[in-house]
């Protein structure tokens, strides 16, 4: 009934809507599914006259889609390309310049360059319809409207269509080197202009400049004058150049005398040229920390900066750019102020005292000191105290007393981190002389003077045998539990043994880290974890090895964190200079080797030098690329072998099986993984595995020497023997061997990890009697310290007549 009403008002009326889903409902069909459009190239306009190119491509696309482009072939120097108006980097591959595009609705493509000589084709991005505007030029296979070819084709064929006409005007291509070094007092910025013409000659050439300071001298063996107007320099030659023009400038700006401040990077732009390179460096000289922030300029290694811009710095240089247009950025300057303060802070003084029935003392001083900048630590002992002995950190100290009877302990300076100093631990030992306790006591006991700050003084007392404490709550300073200090030792809530096992721990991964083995003080660090402990100092170290293992976005970006992880970083990567040089020596004996067809050695040489790369580049800033592009370069250097390696005839293999008379079947195999220094005798790298165990090593003449027993792998072993062997290309021993026995004994589990104990340079206060604890909070340089006892004899314990 609907249809035969559709065809009655059709009848009646000269045209009518009809939605396409009502229709396809009528015919009684399925509708047909219209895919959106991608990205797409819609239109194309050329205008190419006197070398100079210009074009511009209207995209679209349905949908937001992402496009590679290629834009534009060999033969045209591009100085603008930009997407929507902004500017758009391109990436050039075999001359061919491409961009990525996210194409979100209408889009428009605009590039401007120029030729070098006269093309007879170019080679521009396609589209489905174009016009190509080139007075005097005529474009093979395309439609001429007017003065106007009609063609979208990826290349044109160009060809004069009127006679040529003589070249005119001058061309050059310019570079531009700037480098600046940063002082303590202000910033020297040097700066090198090199034009190079084309075509033509030059008689004046100009410049534009911008945050260059007003002491600004221009130079040059070809320089008759020069005249700044605004930002424009022009500079007048003394004859007219057809080869090379360079134009030296410098100047300099004052840093102001603050915490903090910022310098934008100065700007200095070529004219007078239709290709432009441009260089920056920096470098200092002097403790002032320098954080670039140059943006989109391209990080390059040191030895990648161009001739042109060479030689325009003093001082340390730390980072080099490149670019093909001047881009905005500033440098960071941070000097590094010391707050005001003491020179020596000790944030807890912990003493345990041991008191016997004849008057006897044995005191146990320990002190968590922050040292900036103190040679000793002073205290005052009271009368009648004896030295026993010192020890800071894990090493045996020999105090010295001064006239006014001061003892004085020497002392480390201590770690920086990124949260801080780190605490070094002073413990002191001595030896009371008092009189014999009667059955009532009350009597005074002086404790050493401490010529530091103290933030917590804590002080146990261990009565002699028999006595308790009559004090009660009364007692000045008396507390039933510290509540202060916990956070600095470890946090154990009893036992001073345990305390100084986590001490001996942190202490050697505090070693770990200034000798920059950091997997190993890692190790430490989660070593104390496992045993319970917590500190702010194993905080502190963890944050100098998250530092140094984050990525970059976890990186502090606050000014002042940064340039306190800078300056940290860098003590490392000086701690680290022997191993740069160690690593350039193995470097050249992997060449050395490559060029004598030496694979193998040079394979694993290089194989050493990644290794000692990886640990550097932990340890470079993230402006500089030095140690980043050396170690890409020697991978590649790794794979070219590894190459030769396997083009080379495979030698024969065969395996060397034990003599019957050992126990258990086994082979014997190189590695050059994880292989402990008292084994690597030669230091190649290479040892000797028997069953998974590696017992020797392997010498450079091919000899083998091995001997030992040890634990590992789920077993023990032991045996002695020796041979001539060689080294296959799979890392397989073959050969012959000789008077070789072993033992090889598996085990069900393998053996306990080994244990750490206590540091026997600590001197452990026996706990024999009662337990009596004092606190004090903020305790001001030289005050004297003493507890109050009151103690009585227990019935129990009275002595008989």
């Amino acid at each position: 009934m609907a249809l035969v009403s559709l065809l009655l008002s059709l009848s009646s009326a000269s045209e009518v809507d009809v939605h396409l889903d009502r229709i396809h409902e009528l015919r009684g069909a399925d509708p047909v599914a219209i895919e959106p459009l991608g990205a797409r190239v819609s239109f194309r306009e050329v205008h190419f006259e006197d070398e100079a190119l210009s074009v511009r491509w209207t995209l679209d696309s349905d949908a937001p889609d992402f496009m590679t482009l290629p834009i534009v072939g060999p033969g045209v120097y591009v100085h603008a390309l930009t997407w929507n108006g902004e500017p758009l980097d391109g990436v050039s591959r075999g001359g061919l310049l491409e961009a990525v595009v996210r194409v979100d609705g209408p889009a428009v493509l605009e590039l401007e360059g120029l030729t070098d000589g006269d093309p007879t084709a170019l080679q521009l991005l396609g589209a489905p319809r174009g016009t190509v505007v080139a007075p005097g030029l005529a474009v093979g296979g395309a439609v001429r409207v007017g003065d106007t070819w009609w063609t979208g084709a990826e290349l044109l064929a160009l060809a004069p269509d009127t006679p040529p006409r003589a070249r005119t005007g001058t061309l050059a291509v310019a570079q531009a080197g700037l480098g600046l070094t940063v002082g303590e007092g202000e910033v020297q910025a040097r700066g090198r202009l090199t034009w190079e013409p084309r075509q033509g000659t030059l008689t004046q050439v100009a410049f534009e400049v911008q945050h260059v300071g007003s002491d600004l001298a221009v130079t040059g063996s070809n320089v008759k004058a020069w005249r700044r107007s605004g930002r424009r320099v022009v500079v007048d030659l003394r004859e007219p150049e057809d080869h090379r023009v360079v134009v030296d400038v410098a100047w300099s700006h004052t840093v102001p005398d603050e915490a903090e401040a910022h310098l934008p990077v100065p700007i200095l732009r070529p004219q007078h040229a239709f290709r432009s390179e441009l260089a920056l460096q920096v470098a200092r000289d002097g403790d002032l920390e320098v954080l670039p922030e140059v943006g989109d300029w391209e990080a390059i290694p040191q030895s990648g900066l161009p001739p042109w811009a060479a030689g325009l710095v003093s001082g340390t240089p730390t980072a080099a750019w490149l670019s093909n247009r001047p881009r905005d950025g500033r440098l960071a300057l941070v000097r590094y102020v010391p707050v005001p303060g003491p020179e020596v802070v000790v944030d807890v003084a912990a003493t345990t005292i041991a008191l016997t029935e004849e008057g006897r003392a044995l005191v146990r001083s320990l002190y968590q000191v922050r040292n900036e900048r103190a040679a000793h630590l002073r205290l005052t002992p009271p009368e009648g105290a004896t030295l026993l002995g010192a020890r800071v950190g894990q090493g045996i100290v020999v105090p010295v007393t001064d006239d006014g009877e001061q003892v004085l302990v020497p002392l480390k300076r201590s770690v920086e981190t990124v949260q801080g100093l780190l605490s070094v631990p002073v413990e002191v030992a001595w030896l009371y002389e008092d009189p014999e306790w009667d059955d009532r006591e009350q009597r005074r006991f002086a404790l050493p003077t401490v010529g530091a700050p103290v933030g917590v003084e804590r002080i146990t007392v261990y009565l002699p045998p028999g006595f308790r404490d009559a004090s009660g709550d009364k007692g000045p300073d008396r507390v039933d539990a510290f509540s202060e200090g916990e956070g600095i030792t470890y946090g154990f809530g009893r036992g001073d043994a345990q305390a100084v096992e986590a001490d001996a721990i942190f202490q050697s991964a505090v070693t770990s880290w200034l000798d920059n083995d950091f997997d190993e003080a890692q190790a430490q660090l989660d070593d104390l974890r496992d045993l319970g402990a917590e500190s702010e100092d194993i905080e502190r170290l963890q944050s100098n090895l998250d530092l140094l293992v984050s990525e970059p976005s976890a990186a502090p970006r606050a000014v002042e964190s940064r340039a306190s992880a800078r300056r940290i970083r860098g003590q490392a990567r000086a701690r680290a200079a022997d191993k740069k040089a160690v690593q350039q020596d193995v470097v050249r004996e992997a060449q050395e080797a490559d060029r004598r067809g030496d694979y193998a050695t040079a394979e694993r040489k290089y194989k050493q030098a990644l290794e000692l790369g990886t640990e550097l580049e932990l340890l470079e800033e993230e402006e500089s690329v030095d140690v980043s592009s050396m170690n890409r370069a020697l991978e590649d250097d790794l794979i070219e072998v590894q190459q030769k390696t396997e083009a080379a005839d495979a030698p024969t293999e065969d395996w060397w099986e034990p003599e019957p008379e050992a126990s258990e079947p086994g082979w014997l195999e190189t590695t050059g993984e994880e292989v402990p220094e008292w084994l690597d005798e030669d230091g190649e790298g290479g040892a000797v595995v028997l069953w998974g165990q590696v017992i020797g090593d392997e010498d450079s003449l091919g000899g083998l020497g091995i001997s030992g027993h040890g634990y590992g792998g789920g077993g023990s072993f032991g045996g002695v023997g020796h041979g001539s062997v060689t080294l296959s290309d799979e890392g397989r021993l073959s050969g012959s061997r000789s008077n070789y026995s072993a033992d090889y004994r598996p085990s069900d589990s393998p053996p306990p990890p080994p244990t750490v104990t206590a540091s026997t340079l600590s001197l452990i206060v026996p706990a024999v009697g009662e337990a009596v604890l004092y606190q004090r909070l903020l305790r001001p340089a030289g005050a004297t310290s003493e507890v109050v006892l009151e103690a009585r004899r227990t019935r129990s314990s009275r002595r008989t007549p």
